[in-house]
């Protein structure tokens, strides 16, 4: 809770990162540099206000949770995510409920 908007496109260096939390705070949108995080296997990005995630979030592929409750994704873009997340065996809690 710090109240983030935005991330640098620099998160994408922490290539060794396991765990990511950005919960609660006012992240509309998330870097595509997110995909290069190539040990992360729980991300939080519960309560922000999220519109869309990056396609690159599909490059995670040790990705076991993505916690995603009480942000602004719409149906289309929940669909997307599920999809990118298929072949992962990613857990996706939450994404049904969304602050539109």
């Amino acid at each position: 809770n710090n109240n983030l908007s935005s991330l640098p496109s620099s998160i994408g260096n922490l290539s060794q990162l396991k765990i990511l939390s950005l919960s609660y705070n006012n992240l509309s949108s998330i870097p595509d540099s997110i995909g290069n995080l190539s040990q992360l296997n729980t991300l939080y990005l519960y309560n922000n206000n999220l519109t869309s995630i990056p396609d690159s979030i599909g490059k995670l592929s040790q990705l076991k949770e993505l916690w995603l409750s009480n942000n602004k994704l719409t149906k289309q873009e929940q669909q997307k995510i599920k999809k990118l997340l298929l072949t992962q065996n990613t857990e996706i809690c939450g994404l049904n409920n969304q602050k539109l």
